[in-house]
């Protein structure tokens, strides 16, 4: 047992998975800290989950293109690295990203952001949001 986890710190493409999972999961960590405290209301909270499945979104794509820039410590690790398997490496993150929008996409539904109008700006929401 001991060998296979010592094998595994040792293998490049498997350091490669763990630091993309440390570069993720500081992005989630920082979405739940700004979605804590007070001055919180959903309308914010609507907001910042949209713009973050914008960002996952667009990490998305770099990565599909093998561009993992917006990676910082899988850019270090990979520079430092020799023989990391970038195609797998790629298809990987790209299909984990993927489900991670699905999934925060399932767990925050759209919400009508059109009731939201009046509260954000009541002198340029429509009248007929105000009924």
């Amino acid at each position: 047992m001991k060998n296979e986890w010592v094998a595994m710190l040792e293998s490049s493409n498997w350091l490669a998975k763990l630091c993309y999972l440390s570069d993720i999961f500081e992005r989630i960590n920082v979405l739940n800290r700004t979605l804590q405290g007070k001055g919180t209301n959903l309308m914010l909270f609507h907001d910042k989950i949209k713009v973050f499945l914008a960002t996952l979104a667009l990490l998305k794509d770099k990565v599909s293109r093998s561009r993992f820039v917006l990676f910082p410590r899988l850019s270090v690790h990979m520079e430092e690295s020799e023989n990391i398997e970038i195609e797998p490496l790629s298809h990987e993150i790209t299909e984990h990203i993927q489900s991670l929008i699905g999934h925060f996409e399932n767990y925050f539904p759209e919400l009508d952001v059109q009731s939201f109008t009046v509260a954000r700006d009541p002198f340029s929401a429509p009248l007929d949001t105000t009924t």
